[in-house]
């Protein structure tokens, strides 16, 4: 561009191309307005000396918008004021402008038309200096303009937002801290400021050594502005200043709404950032933090209006302005938020579950709550994490309740500045509504929404398909991240019970839910997250290494004061009772305390062994009570081994079974349906088939004994579900038993059955229930229409029960399968007996792949998935509802069972048993869809599976009939997993450039979009770029739709292929020159008018212009000195009879005169006689 300027014969304008008259302005209608929102392509031009703004010492505000010097603009309403505030070194002008283009001028009042926008000038270099001026001068000197400006304006409840340069920054924090001191004069203004944006502005707090290197650094680079070595003196005082500047601040700054961007690259002739991201975040909830791709200078200086880094900063100002009206007073849990919490989210009742758990012991949780590392957890700068470990039983979860009752207590304080939202959730692996990362994050969007005080938060979730989201776990998660991103102004307190519940329930799993928590933490610098988590054992070292967290063991002194004062209360308040004195039960607590080992189950269980019967008390009792305690082991298998030998031999089978039920149970049971399925597994259906009420009848007595004889290991709930009494009974029943004494193994093997053997048992009763459940196809039929004709009638009620609870359609349609049943457990096999076949199924057991196949091909099997899709789970694939039809189709078929089979789980040993049957492996199972099952593996994403049919050598990997998207098309659509793709592309026979209705694999990448798998495609040698889809277009042009793609286009030129002319190629939405500087692309633009400049010359179909008009006609000026300076001297002339527009006059036009000579003298253009209006040269 240089080359153009010196040519330009260093001509300057006499205008801004923002200020030229009425008469330069050609009217806007709707392809003007969309080409003008097209114009403000990035450019790779960076300003030189020769800028449009004002020059020389500008002290004080100065407006910019409306501009006072243009009478129709002059009077424009604005209702905001915005004060940007320019740094060290800086300019009013100048410190915001890239070439002619001042943004907060030129570009800001596009989207901020409402808002009074000025900046505000003061002689930084001694401001930041050793001078007597202090930055106090300067903050005073800023508050009385605004006070000049709002008094003659009568505006003085009018809102504010600032925009801050680098220690601008500091001049705003300094005006507020005087704001709040000097309320008399300046009150008005303090409570008006609602919102500032920082840009690189340092955040230390009084860390003098800091501000000192700082100021320093600022004094040695010459690009930032300089301080005069003669002014700079001692910096230590000055530094003082600045940290206490920032120091007190914080408090002020917590009613605001604060963006805080921080820059990515070095500073030229510095080799460094100038502030680093530390520094230039505050860390508090109510700020946002967001990185800009510049150095220290450039982030606050933009060429163009599409430049993304100037979109941030745009976007960013839009929501500070947006803020200015204040919070809505319209409740965000309106209709659409109810369906989201009932019909979709489907989360499980958070606070029914709190109550379950027993209150803390008397005081037995001050010591956590007086704990230094709560204290600053619960503070806005404080700790990010907290993580509770310990043994089982030592009292974590009954803590974790104690702490979330003092939270919410001191949520409801209104008077804080930070919302402070307590969130909870209590992992079991026993409840299936507790046992997943899935329901987790349901319970956590269903606590944030229901409340009144976050539900607006709401409002962030609209960019998303909710009813989509709520079926997929990562949508979720994705939901959660843009509320807790978003969400200025509150904290979230998460508190998270027994994550190894959960740990265990999803091990290997590639996403588990600390991965998830690590990644949220990540994203959020300003800490509106805090976790507290409890754990058996102390967080993992890449937990600690991510995470700001503090480990604490609950394993104490003061856990163990708090067990002594339970079992003194517990043994004192029997003696009271009959009358004999407290010391006589002195040494029957030293001997409870002895056993327990200071843990709370422990202690309860002794406590239970030593009282047991005893009704009223003296010594003599309290003697045999401590004999009682001698007999049983202080290790925690001892105890309950101890228990489980008082069972009688009649009994050990059947309490076998029904431990193995429940241990191994995918979701809570009754004690009537534990009974059942024990009494149904000791019955033999080869022989005979028994009625459901003889089985009913053998239940009837052991429920009696579970309930009576068991009462330490087994209990029911008040919701009448049964479980064991602890998860550590669980615990024992899995214990290796090479670690257990001999005697207490004999007694463990007597009860306990491993995992593998445990499932297959539960296969077997869900068959058996599936037997006895059996009934004709016409009654099945009749059954599920009649399910389907109730759920889809238009006048379906809900009882109040059920709109309390979430998911309320989920339990309505659960009630009415229920009811279909004729046993108590025919919801339980209809959801999970193929997960217990999976676990356990093994290589040496090949009765189980027998049983399935051949229950999975009956109408039985055909009507139990059927009723399966009805019951919504949660975990199933989102393609289950888009393509019903390849696994709902009634076929009982082999065929048909197999897709049923890969719609519900992975298991290849399943599909292997099929292939072995006959199955052909290039089957489909729909007329509409003909889907291969192949391609269902994709769809459903069973990796297993898609590996058993790809081994198999009669597998046609291109199988499609037609246009039918063939298996590669569906891997190339997947964006969140590259391993079909890549397995495909591996296989000899693969055809990578198969057509299908939306084109080659490489289309569907495109279209998605999957930038991975794109770039996969692209690396193949025989991928063909130029192939068309039905409707002709290309990938190359279909790339051209997304500005994700640019670096996708280049390698398709380089790619090459077949003789193609890469930019002779149509594109939809004009010529390929502007639709590259719409997207930003300035290596495309680049490349465009290197190879084949001929492309400026293209007219745009929509806006009549090529591209130099184009530029030329909305004001572009850099634009068009940049494009002319890259064409070569031999181009076609700039003018031609299919111009609508003549580009000389567009050129005089916009009053370009050193353009318009520069152009004659270059291109030999001479004067038309008029222009496309009528109107001569010499008009202008």
């Amino acid at each position: 561009m240089d080359r153009v300027r010196a040519k330009l014969g260093g001509r300057k304008a006499a205008k801004s191309s923002t200020h030229h008259d009425d008469r330069a302005t050609p009217p806007e209608d709707s392809d003007s307005r969309r080409a003008r929102d097209m114009g403000e392509g990035r450019s790779s031009d960076s300003a030189g000396s020769s800028s449009g703004v004002g020059r020389g010492d500008v002290m004080g505000l100065t407006q910019l918008w409306p501009d006072p010097a243009i009478e129709s603009i002059s009077k424009v309403e604005t209702d905001v004021d915005l004060i940007a505030i320019h740094g060290l070194g800086g300019h009013p002008f100048k410190t915001w402008s890239e070439g002619e283009k001042l943004w907060l001028r030129d570009f800001l009042p596009y989207s901020a038309s409402k808002t009074r926008i000025m900046t505000f000038g003061y002689n930084s270099a001694v401001a930041f200096s050793g001078s007597r001026s202090t930055i106090r001068d300067f903050a005073i000197q800023l508050l009385e303009d605004i006070k000049q400006v709002r008094r003659r304006d009568k505006e003085s409840e009018r809102k504010i937002i600032f925009v801050c340069h680098s220690l601008g920054g500091i001049v705003f924090k300094q005006a507020l801290i005087i704001a709040h001191e000097k309320e008399m004069r300046y009150r008005t203004i303090g409570d008006s400021v609602t919102g500032v944006l920082f840009l690189g502005t340092p955040h230390r707090g009084a860390d003098i050594a800091y501000w000192t290197k700082l100021l320093a650094k600022f004094a040695n680079v010459p690009l930032l502005g300089g301080i005069r070595k003669d002014l700079l003196g001692s910096l230590e005082p000055k530094s003082k200043e600045l940290g206490t500047i920032c120091a007190q601040f914080v408090e002020r700054g917590m009613k605001l709404q604060i963006f805080s961007l921080y820059e990515r690259h070095n500073l030229p002739g510095l080799g460094s950032l100038v502030v680093d991201d530390f520094s230039a975040i505050l860390h508090l909830p109510n700020e946002t933090p967001i990185p800009i791709d510049a150095d220290h200078r450039s982030m606050c200086r933009y060429l163009t209006s599409s430049d993304r880094n100037y979109l941030t900063v745009a976007n960013c100002i839009g929501e500070l302005i947006d803020a200015t009206s204040g919070p809505s007073t319209q409740s965000y849990v309106d209709v659409s938020v109810r369906n989201f919490l009932w019909f979709y989210l489907r989360a499980v009742d958070a606070t029914a579950i709190l109550e379950r758990i027993p209150v803390h012991w008397g005081k037995s949780s001050r010591w956590f709550m007086e704990h230094s590392e709560f204290k600053s957890w619960t503070t806005p700068a404080g700790r990010q994490a907290i993580w509770l470990f310990g043994p089982p039983g030592s009292g974590k979860t009954v803590l974790l309740r104690s702490v979330i009752a003092s939270l919410s207590a001191r949520a409801d304080d209104r008077e804080t500045l930070v919302i402070c939202k307590p969130i909870y959730f209590f992992f079991d692996d026993k409840d299936p509504s507790r046992r997943t990362s899935d329901t987790f994050v349901r319970s956590v969007l269903k606590q944030i929404l229901e409340d009144t005080r976050t539900s607006h938060v709401f409002r962030y979730l609209e960019a998303f398909d909710l009813k989509t989201t709520a079926t997929n776990e990562d949508g979720l998660w994705k939901c959660l991240s843009a509320i807790v991103e978003k969400s200025r102004g509150i904290m979230f307190q998460l508190v998270i019970d027994a994550v190894d519940e959960v740990m265990r329930h999803s091990a290997g799993s590639p996403n588990n839910i600390i991965d998830r928590l690590q990644r949220l933490l990540a994203l959020d610098p300003s800490g509106r997250l805090r976790l507290m988590i409890s754990d058996r054992k102390p967080p993992a070292y890449e937990f600690s290494r991510v995470a700001d967290v503090a480990s604490i063991s609950i394993d104490n002194d003061d856990t163990k004061s708090s067990v002594q004062e339970w079992v003194e209360a517990q043994v004192r308040k029997s003696l009271e009772a009959s009358k004999v004195a407290y010391s006589a039960g002195e040494p029957l607590e030293k001997r409870i305390m002895d056993v327990s080992q200071s843990n709370f189950l422990y202690a309860k269980l002794a406590w239970e062994q030593a009282s047991a019967g005893i009704k009223t008390w003296s010594r003599q009792r309290v003697k045999e009570a401590i004999a009682r305690l001698d007999t049983v082991s202080h290790d925690l298998i001892e105890v309950y081994c101890r228990l489980l030998k008082t069972i009688p031999a009649t009994y050990k089978e059947r309490a076998k079974i029904a431990f193995t039920v429940l241990r191994l149970c995918r979701e809570g049971l009754t004690f009537e349906q534990l009974a059942f399925l024990e009494a149904l597994h000791g019955e033999d259906f080869s022989r005979r088939t028994p009625t459901i009420s003889e089985v009913r009848a053998k239940a009837a007595d052991l429920r009696q004994y579970l309930s009576e004889a068991c009462g330490y290991l087994v209990r029911a709930s008040k919701d009448g579900m049964v479980n064991f009494t602890h998860v550590s009974v669980k615990d024992v029943f899995s214990a290796n038993l090479e670690d257990v004494p001999k005697e207490n193994r004999k007694i463990l093997t007597d009860f306990s059955v491993s995992d593998q053997a445990g499932n297959a048992i539960m296969l077997d009763l869900c068959m058996k229930i599936f037997t006895l459940e059996d009934r004709s196809v016409s009654v099945w039929d009749d059954q599920v229409t009649k399910l389907t004709d109730t759920l889809q009638d238009p006048t379906l009620t809900f009882t109040s029960d059920e709109l309390n609870a979430s998911g309320a359609l989920g339990i309505r349609k659960k009630k009415l399968i229920t009811a279909m049943g004729k046993t108590p457990c025919f919801v339980y096999g209809i959801r999970h007996w193929l997960e217990h076949y999976i676990s356990g199924s093994s290589d040496g057991n090949t009765s189980l792949d027998k049983t399935v196949t051949q229950f999975a091909a009956k109408s039985t099997g055909y009507f139990i998935h059927v009723l399966w899709d009805n019951l919504d789970v949660d975990d199933g694939p989102v393609v289950l509802k888009k393509l019903s039809d390849t696994h709902l189709t009634r076929d009982y078929s082999e065929g048909a069972a197999l897709f049923r089979v890969i719609a519900r789980g992975d298991c290849p040993r399943i599909v292997k048993a099929f292939l072995r049957r006959g199955i052909n492996p290039n089957s489909t199972n729909s007329e509409k869809d003909l889907i291969s099952l192949l391609s269902w593996t994709i769809l459903c994403e069973r990796k297993e599976s898609f590996r058993v049919l790809l081994r198999q050598e009669d597998t046609n990997v291109n199988f499609g009939q037609g246009m039918v998207p063939k298996a590669l098309h569906h891997a190339a659509g997947l964006t969140n997993d590259s391993f079909y793709l890549r397995k495909l592309i591996d296989h000899p026979d693969i055809n990578l450039n198969a057509q299908s209705q939306s084109g080659t694999p490489l289309h569907v990448a495109i279209s998605t979009p999957n930038i991975e798998g794109a770039s996969i495609l692209l690396d193949c040698q025989y991928v063909d770029v130029w192939a068309k889809n039905r409707d002709g277009v290309t990938t190359y042009s279909l790339a051209f739709r997304n500005p994700i793609w640019e670096s996708t286009l280049g390698r398709m030129i380089d790619k090459g292929g077949r003789g193609h002319r890469p930019f002779d190629e149509v594109i939809s939405g004009g010529s390929q020159f502007i639709v590259a500087g719409v997207h930003g692309w300035v290596g495309m633009e680049e490349r465009i008018l290197k190879y084949d400049p001929d492309q400026i010359f293209v007219i745009d179909y929509q806006t009549k212009m090529n591209a130099l008009s184009f530029y030329a006609y909305y004001g572009r000026k850099e634009k068009v000195l940049w494009i002319l300076d890259r064409l070569p001297r031999h181009v076609p002339k700039l003018r031609s009879s299919a111009d609508q527009y003549d580009f000389l006059a567009l050129c005089a036009n916009q009053n370009w005169e050193d353009v318009v000579h520069f152009i004659q003298r270059r291109y030999k253009i001479k004067y038309l006689a008029s222009d496309h209006v009528g109107r001569s040269l010499l008009h202008w």
